[in-house]
């Protein structure tokens, strides 16, 4: 514990058995930070005081991600010790072999078939500590989750199909670095490690109205009447919010992927005195990969193997990429299927009051726009290892079905494409932004936060972004503690959010590197 620790914690002594209560410490291990527990070990004992103790290690033991087993390497096993062999719970367990310094009596054969690491240290000298230090971050970094470890960018890490760095051509400043990531893997990873985050409680409901009392949230209401009382709640309802969904002359309330929209919160909302405007998104088809002639199409592949970079600073081990994406293009023949059928657009004729986004425009605002382009390019890219569903990503839609398959098929690789699932556009309602505070609190209903489109915002990074921010402050508010405000000058995340607080929004905002560096020249990517 002192060596891990840096500090005299525990007392050390050539006496057994001197801890008696738990002593615990929050050290780095190299990328890997842990809090430590200093036990009385396992052992037998006739002392009412160490029984206690005893009894607190056990409780530890059944706690714990990471077991680091000490042996006294001056001394043989005895019975206390091969009791503990066998009392070891099937987790991940360390041995360390102390004061290697020293002559040494122990057989490590009795140990090796007990324990998948053992490292060789003396605690005094401090040597062995590197070694440790390894041991820990392989452990971790091969687990399947790693709790409190950068869980976002391990979880894409781990689900990686396709890695590539973007605008290499341009400055530094605007390089990017763009992966496909298995969205089912991804979405099991995530929710497996939030099963299993301690002190989390997670409930799956549709949440209809907010409880507030003297101008602060503190509680929500379910559809179907639960209550749940609280400080502070976020609000990331994506797309769902008010969700109305559009497919040439069909519309329904829905959310993305077949979700229920979530109407009965607009309502709420609004009954409050939040302000709300109607955004527009879309999503593109998804197609049968077998119906492709890849051999039509320009291959992306992702970066070699010798460039990646993990978007972890924990990932260590080798990197490879595992299927390649394309682009196929657009053409005038596509473009004459679209204008032909624009009356047909939802989105033209009327029934789309949203306002869309600027910079990923649907497939028929792309050809209104920009009548003298040839061509748009359309990124082929596939859904996961276990799908043969691929994205169109490009040609976003709210064309006819039918319009669809007839303008899909001019396009040259995809004249025999399968569509599984069909584009759509939906509108969704999002809060005025400026009815936020800085630290994206609403100065409506205090205690209530919003993150990510709900915000007024698009794109994934810009929401995961939001949300760390306003869950550490809704966090901060319930503990009583000051919240966190970024000043624009310091990260893209705090020019975003005084663009949002101060500037609003029209369209859905989207941060674009090289804009945010002219309003921001120190900013640095968080």
């Amino acid at each position: 514990m002192n060596l891990l620790s840096g500090s005299q914690r525990s007392i050390v002594t050539e006496i057994a058995g001197t801890t008696r209560d738990v002593v615990e410490e929050q050290i780095r291990l190299g990328n890997v930070t842990l809090r430590l527990s200093d036990t009385a070990g396992l052992r037998e004992t006739e002392d009412v005081i160490e029984q206690m103790g005893v009894k607190i290690a056990e409780e530890r033991l059944a706690q714990a991600d990471l077991i680091l087993a000490v042996f006294d390497t001056t001394r043989p096993l005895d019975d206390d010790d091969r009791r503990m062999l066998e009392q070891l719970p099937e987790k991940p367990v360390i041995a360390i072999l102390n004061k290697s310094d020293q002559s040494a009596q122990l057989d490590t054969g009795e140990l090796e078939p007990h324990f998948s690491r053992v490292i060789t240290m003396a605690a005094r000298e401090g040597s062995g500590l590197e070694q440790l230090q390894q041991a820990v971050e392989e452990l971790f970094y091969q687990a399947e989750v790693t709790p409190e470890l950068g869980i976002v960018a391990n979880a894409r890490q781990k689900q990686c199909l396709e890695q590539a760095r973007e605008q290499v051509g341009k400055g530094p400043a605007v390089h990017s670095l763009r992966v496909q990531t298995d969205r089912k893997r991804y979405h099991m990873w995530m929710k497996h490690a939030l099963e299993l985050t301690p002190n989390l409680e997670i409930h799956q409901a549709e949440i209809v109205r907010l409880d507030v009392q003297n101008g602060h949230v503190c509680g929500v209401v379910t559809a179907l009447g639960g209550y749940y009382s609280c400080k502070c709640v976020v609000i990331a309802t994506g797309t769902a919010l008010g969700g109305r969904i559009f497919v040439g002359e069909a519309h329904y309330d829905g959310g993305p992927d077949g979700t229920h929209a979530a109407t009965a919160l607009t309502k709420d909302l609004t009954a409050h005195g939040v302000p709300l405007r109607r955004f527009k998104t879309g999503t593109p088809a998804r197609v049968h990969r077998r119906s492709i002639d890849f051999s039509k199409l320009d291959c992306q592949p992702g970066d070699p193997d010798e460039l990646l970079q993990p978007f972890s600073f924990m990932t260590h081990k080798p990197m490879h990429n595992k299927v390649n994406c394309y682009i196929a293009y657009t053409n005038p023949e596509t473009h004459k299927v679209i204008l032909d059928n624009l009356s047909r657009s939802p989105l033209y004729g009327g029934d789309i009051q949203g306002v869309g986004p600027r910079y990923c425009p649907s497939i028929e605002d792309k050809v209104v726009r920009f009548k003298g382009k040839e061509r748009h390019p359309v990124f082929v890219e596939p859904c996961g290892e276990d799908t043969e569903e691929m994205y169109l990503q490009g040609m976003s839609s709210s064309l006819p079905e039918a319009v669809q398959n007839a303008m899909y098929r001019t396009i040259k690789g995809f004249e025999n494409l399968e569509i599984m699932r069909p584009a759509y556009a939906i509108e969704y309602d999002c809060v005025d932004p400026t009815s936020m505070l800085p630290t994206l609190e609403s100065k409506v209903i205090g205690g209530m936060y919003g993150a990510g489109q709900f915000n007024g915002t698009s794109g994934y990074e810009e929401a995961a972004a939001q949300g760390l921010l306003a869950g550490l402050n809704a966090a901060r508010q319930a503990l009583g503690k000051s919240e966190l405000v970024l000043a624009r000058h310091t990260s893209y995340l705090g020019t975003r959010v005084d663009d949002l607080v101060t500037k609003g929004v029209m369209d859905p905002y989207r941060m674009i590197p090289h804009i945010a560096l002219q309003a921001c020249p120190r900013a640095v990517i968080f």
